[in-house]
């Protein structure tokens, strides 16, 4: 009997009726199902992880799931549900897994830091991105860039962001960044709202170290944050470093599915919802 991880959002806890029949659903197919507010004890305990909400709650669990080498398996109860394999209504299908007719799509992930005077004071892991942006009164905030130790440029923006593949179709995309294919090595850099028509977003191989140094003379008010979780400030001459993680978030796959059919499904001919 596998073990099931039930981790329910907000959105869902508001729907006790439709939670209450994937819990159903899953016993049914004979799985043990068990939940705990303390990620690391429920991940510890479980062989699969099952996520009722939408891509934020997937991307505040992914963490503890790639610790644990644990798949998830995304069940939207949100807006949009990019990183979800099934709607709510799909509780059928987890026969698939009783089954093992399922496959795990690894996803690359950030390793983040910041070190202020020599001493690291902020570790974070991200499936998405790592942002490092103003506060909302702030004025634009001097950000120095170093690809492998070596000089890439300045930036004076809104903020700057380090995504992954699978973040790139995130914030990254509404900064004017590319959209990349999951499959690829690769990370993105794209600034906020530049004041420069050369800043530019960049694309680089994923075994190069990023380094972000935080220019702030005038009081401003900059932060860090992972995967859109809770803010980081942000210190004159902070150093933030970037690079790919050992860890991979394992995502359960149902059924084939083609990167630019769920592209065109549910961020083209659904832009309004984005």
């Amino acid at each position: 009997m596998k073990t099931v991880g039930l981790i329910v959002s907000k959105i869902a806890e508001k729907q006790p009726e439709e939670v209450k029949k994937v819990t159903d659903a899953l016993i049914k197919c004979g799985f043990e199902v068990i939940q705990n507010e303390d990620y690391d004890k429920l991940f510890k305990e479980t062989e699969i992880a099952v996520v009722l909400g939408g891509d934020g709650t997937i991307l505040s669990v992914a963490q503890y799931s790639a610790k644990y080498g644990v798949p998830i398996l995304g069940l939207n109860f949100g807006h949009l549900g990019y990183l979800a394999e099934l709607n709510k209504e799909q509780t059928a299908d987890f026969s698939r897994i009783e089954k093992g007719e399922y496959e795990i799509e690894e996803r690359m992930m950030l390793d983040v830091k910041v070190v202020r005077d020599g001493v690291e004071v902020f570790s974070e892991t991200a499936l998405n991105d790592a942002v490092a942006t103003k506060g909302i009164l702030s004025k634009m905030v001097h950000m120095l860039l170093e690809i492998d130790g070596k000089y890439t440029g300045d930036y004076y923006s809104d903020g700057l962001i380090v995504s992954t593949p699978t973040g790139s179709t995130a914030y990254s995309l509404s900064a004017g960044g590319p959209i990349a294919e999951p499959k690829l090595n690769i990370m993105v850099i794209t600034p906020i709202c530049a004041h420069s028509t050369n800043a530019r977003p960049m694309v680089i191989a994923d075994e190069q170290t990023i380094k972000v140094t935080v220019d702030i003379y005038h009081g401003e008010d900059v932060a860090l944050m992972c995967d859109g979780k809770q803010p980081f400030k942000l210190s004159h001459g902070d150093e933030i470093y970037i690079t790919k993680s050992k860890y991979k978030t394992k995502l359960i796959r149902l059924y084939e599915s083609n990167f630019f059919d769920i592209l065109n499904k549910k961020l083209i001919r659904g832009s309004g919802n984005v």
